[in-house]
């Protein structure tokens, strides 16, 4: 039906029409192709005629159906992920957040795309992160991981181990994917164990 259409569109309109019609071979399979019609010059003596040209688009569906359920799953894991997540421009400022990114710094997202990580950062540990940033941003590295401290909105430190990985245009630099993990339990069972130690070595 939507070829018998197609083909009425175009002797109506008198211009060349496109569509998506699912095609049948001789076998019975079925595949999915974009139909071009175009309307030749009418005859007296001849009903009217049509040039056709039907381009297969089935690997291109296939292609887009998986592009977009694999964009469903990062999206259902970018908002449940037990880490923070976010993407962030070429100037460091956050673009998109999810839940956990919030809960972990205290802020709404709308508070933090107003805001950049250099920001949040605590200043003895901007430098070191800086020179790693430029990097990226000049293509000379595709990311990083470092752990560093952010200040979180009631003023308190977050402990984090936090990686960058670049996603890039032809232009360059388009944004960075960065994963930032609480490891404040983990800082603090290494300075008990620490502190252990060394009362022991006092002791004896």
């Amino acid at each position: 039906k939507r070829l018998h259409d197609l083909l009425a569109q175009t002797q109506d309109s008198g211009n060349g029409m496109m569509a998506e019609v699912e095609l049948r071979t001789a076998l019975g399979e079925t595949w999915v192709g974009d139909v071009y019609a175009a309307l030749l010059p009418e005859s007296p003596e001849q009903p009217p005629r049509f040039a056709i040209l039907v381009v297969d688009q089935s690997v291109q569906i296939a292609q887009r159906q998986a592009l977009s359920a694999s964009e469903q799953h990062f999206m259902a894991y970018f908002t449940a992920s037990p880490v923070g997540m976010a993407a962030v421009d070429p100037d460091g400022r956050w673009i998109e957040v999810n839940d956990r990114l919030c809960e972990l710094l205290g802020y709404s997202a709308q508070e933090l795309r107003l805001t950049t990580w250099t920001a949040l950062t605590h200043p003895d540990d901007i430098g070191p992160e800086t020179r790693l940033w430029d990097q990226v941003r000049a293509g000379q590295t595709e990311g990083y991981a470092l752990d560093k401290r952010f200040i979180r909105a009631n003023r308190a430190l977050l402990d984090s181990h936090t990686a960058v990985r670049a996603v890039r245009e032809a232009g360059g630099m388009a944004y960075c994917v960065v994963l930032i993990e609480d490891i404040g339990p983990r800082r603090y069972a290494e300075r008990a164990l620490a502190a252990s130690e060394s009362e022991l070595r006092y002791q004896s």
